[in-house]
């Protein structure tokens, strides 16, 4: 998955902006849920006006197959552009942040691989980092069925400061 920003506003607001993303990955029998928080916060200066207003299009690339269950902003749901760009499927839309403000996206998603819990097996999945933004902070939860003895390589609650791969392996 990889998450892409646009600032829209003509403007240098993206220099003031701070994210934290909480990923959390759900394997169960035959699909796997993933749902993504970022939480956006905008430090500009509330004298700065509508230059430090943070006019984002976000865009994110999942894979072909996945299902878009939800994209909310704050409380508001979400109607994305939907596209297939480079054999991903991708959801697009915009949202403002003010000066002084926080937001907080979220977008939830599944697919269905040929994935069993009821024998050993992996899954892996690849975080991509949007070039020139900083690193920040960073957290991937993994949830399994009970009785399910997972092993995660490596583990993350971490910066987000280059791309992610990360595979876990279960055992039963």
């Amino acid at each position: 998955l990889g998450l892409v920003e646009a600032n829209l506003g003509v403007n240098k607001a993206n220099y003031f902006v701070e994210r934290k993303y909480d990923l959390s990955v759900s394997l169960q029998e035959g699909v796997v849920k993933k749902n993504l928080t970022v939480t956006y916060k905008n430090n500009a200066n509330l004298a700065m006006g509508n230059n430090g207003v943070y006019k984002n299009y976000v865009r994110l690339a999942v894979p072909l197959d996945s299902v878009l269950e939800f994209i909310k902003v704050g409380e508001d749901s979400v109607i994305p552009d939907i596209g297939t760009v480079a054999g991903r499927k991708e959801a697009g839309f915009y949202f403002e942040l003010m000066p002084g403000q926080t937001k907080t996206v979220n977008v939830s998603w599944q697919l269905a691989p040929p994935l069993s819990l009821k024998r050993a097996g992996e899954y892996r999945i690849y975080v991509r980092k949007q070039a020139g933004t900083p690193p920040e902070p960073i957290s991937i939860v993994y949830n399994v069925p009970v009785g399910v003895d997972l092993k995660t390589e490596p583990g993350y609650n971490t910066l987000f400061a280059k791309d992610i791969y990360s595979k876990i392996t279960w055992k039963k």
